[in-house]
């Protein structure tokens, strides 16, 4: 069990191989992130392979160029957030930085109630 008598402090030494041993383990975990973005977005920009999710899409008035599975989760998130979903309703905001527009004009209305009141 550690308590203080037993702890050792670091050592130059000691600093500098746990420093480069985190360094390199960061940049590993940072090129894994990258690698997930990438397929991602690879797979965002592939066509749709259900037809009754291509034939949705094209029903709602887009274009056949157009239709990916990008626009196939957009939609989707629109829906839900039309149907109710105040989650999807947030995610949207947040997507769109409505917040913080919205959270910047409460800011200036309440300094302007704060000004009038003086």
């Amino acid at each position: 069990m550690a308590n203080i008598e037993n702890l050792q402090p670091f050592t130059k030494g000691n600093a500098k191989y746990y420093g480069k041993k985190g360094g390199i383990k960061s940049g590993i975990v940072r090129l894994e992130k990258k690698n997930i973005r990438d397929q991602l977005q690879t797979l965002l920009n592939m066509p749709i392979s259900s037809n009754n999710q291509f034939k949705m899409l094209k029903e709602a008035g887009f274009k056949e160029d157009e239709i990916n599975n990008q626009l196939l989760l957009t939609y989707s998130l629109f829906e839900k957030a039309t149907n109710g979903d105040i989650r999807a309703c947030e995610l949207i905001l947040r997507l769109l930085n409505v917040e913080k527009e919205i959270s910047r004009v409460e800011e200036i209305r309440v300094r302007i109630e704060e000004d009038t009141d003086e």
